[in-house]
């Protein structure tokens, strides 16, 4: 999509950065002053879409936890009517005496409901696994088998297992998808252990309290939470357990070591997981992939998909996909950046394009909706390569326009966002750390706000083990020597001779070098 640009001008990617803006749309929590006066509202199908809002964009972020704000708030209220519904019919019942004897001492509804569950043998329960706002039916275990069992034993606060299951569904499960969340919230209410465990309910949890954001209004040290779920996952952890829930688990282990800064150590969960998966019955693959994909291609296609417009599609978890589309193409074009003897100019304008791409989608998008705050780490370390090389590579722009970033600039808004997710990612400050070093190694001016931090906010120091830790080698730059090895001593020659009919040109200067 991007060879037809090289030839263009700065003010030909200045459209081009400017029509992708206005493809997308920011997404808002609730409807302007202006609109709310107006009564305006939608048709049912479509979203309505305020002009406020398409003036003010830059000014909006969309917060992604109001909507679950507001189920916690229904379900509270849903709560109280149901138990105060069982009270008055407890008053109408041959137990007024109790309820009576209990309101007269002073008793809470919740202690009285409590006493009901005790004395009151086959009424309904309030099991903590029926609060959970899923898409999915009721439990269809036995009564013995819902009393006095959980997933794990960290935690029994069936708000706040319902607060961490939506933070790892929102943030991370549509970006690293390692099993079916509709399976699993299936065999969690229903204490099945086809595709849920102790295992994996810990090792989500962990992840998803890095994902909480902080407020005056916690009762839990959501850090020390994690902590916790994480050593209950150590606890029970057997490496010789070959069921898919716990390599599943083992690999949700991985994601948590990596947010934490502990790359090296994580590295062994994912190596784990990869080798117990190869121990998989490849047989029963076949027969498991030969149902799925002996299918009409009308079947693959989701039914809703003719419906969605693009412009509603902005999703932090989509954006983050972009980004990496952008990255994957920079990454594979890296060692020939400074191949020796190889036409470098064709490629770096391709490199230099995917890479402007993904600090416009960064900078412009996802950081102006959701903030950086939640971004995969995989995402951090993708940015902090594509700033490192802009600074390696392009350092100056022969143009004014902002969209376009230099070294400087990428260095600045890579430090940037990896200090906003610092504060629930403890691995983002080593690869701050690791980008400084690289604009330091490129002769890179560092910005002024980073050179004059005061003493109380300085950034910690990492010893070259930490560092280690972060990426297994001392800098997250991968070592291309090795990759270069694999190249045809050729690969020039064919290059200039099958590289225009895939979009490289190379320029006429090179053209007559040659």
């Amino acid at each position: 999509m991007y060879p037809s640009t090289f030839g263009s001008t700065d003010s030909d990617l200045r459209n081009n950065l400017a029509d992708k803006a206005r493809d997308l749309e920011p997404l808002l929590s609730e409807c302007c002053l202006g609109c709310g006066r107006a009564r305006a509202k939608g048709d049912g199908k479509k979203p309505f879409t305020c002009s406020n809002a398409r003036a003010d964009a830059g000014s909006w972020v969309y917060d992604v936890q109001t909507d679950e704000k507001l189920m916690k708030y229904i379900h509270e209220l849903r709560a109280e009517d149901k138990l105060n519904n069982r009270i008055f019919k407890a008053l109408q019942s041959d137990d007024q005496t109790y309820v009576l004897y209990a309101l007269r001492n002073g008793e809470s509804l919740e202690s009285i409901d409590e006493g009901l569950d005790r004395a009151l043998v086959g009424e309904e329960s309030s099991s903590p696994i029926d609060s959970l706002d899923f898409s999915f039916g009721g439990c269809d275990c036995d009564e013995d088998q819902r009393f006095g069992y959980s997933w794990t034993n960290v935690a029994h606060d069936s708000t706040l297992l319902h607060h961490l299951f939506q933070l790892y569904f929102a943030w991370v499960h549509p970006v690293y998808t390692l099993f079916s969340e509709g399976h699993f919230v299936e065999s969690y209410k229903g204490y099945k252990h086809q595709h849920c465990s102790s295992l994996l309910v810990n090792a989500l949890c962990a992840l998803a309290c890095h994902y909480h954001t902080p407020s005056e209004d916690d009762e839990v040290d959501y850090n020390q939470l994690g902590i916790q779920f994480a050593d209950a996952f150590h606890a029970s952890f057997e490496p010789g357990d070959k069921s898919m829930t716990s390599i599943q688990a083992t690999a949700v282990m991985f994601l948590v070591g990596i947010a934490r800064g502990s790359g090296l150590r994580a590295s062994a969960y994912l190596r784990l997981a990869s080798d117990n998966i190869a121990e998989i019955s490849s047989s029963a693959l076949t027969t498991s992939w030969r149902n799925m994909a002996d299918l009409s291609l009308g079947e693959w296609r989701p039914h809703i998909i003719g419906d969605v417009e693009a412009s509603s599609q902005a999703l932090p978890h989509i954006l983050s996909l972009l980004i990496l589309y952008d990255y994957s193409i920079v990454h594979l074009l890296r060692p020939l950046l400074d191949l020796e003897g190889f036409p470098s100019m064709p490629v770096e304008e391709v490199a230099w394009t995917h890479a402007q791409h993904a600090l416009f989608l960064l900078e412009g998008h996802y950081r102006t909706h959701y903030t950086c705050r939640h971004q995969a780490v995989l995402q951090m370390f993708a940015m902090s390569n594509i700033c490192g090389l802009i600074a390696r590579f392009f350092p100056t722009k022969s143009t004014k326009d902002s969209a376009v970033k230099d070294g400087p600039d990428a260095i600045a808004l890579g430090l940037e966002i990896l200090q906003e997710s610092n504060i629930s990612f403890p691995v983002a400050g080593a690869i701050q750390e690791l980008l400084r070093r690289e604009a330091v190694g490129s002769s890179v001016e560092l910005p002024l706000g980073h050179l004059l931090a005061s003493p109380r906010s300085s950034p910690p120091t990492y010893s070259y083990g930490d560092l280690m830790d972060v990426c297994t080698r001392p800098s997250y730059r991968q070592q291309w020597w090795h990759v270069r090895e694999k190249f045809d001593k050729e690969l020039a020659e064919d290059w200039y001779r099958q590289g225009p009919e895939y979009g490289f040109k190379p320029r006429e200067s090179e053209s007559v070098a040659q």
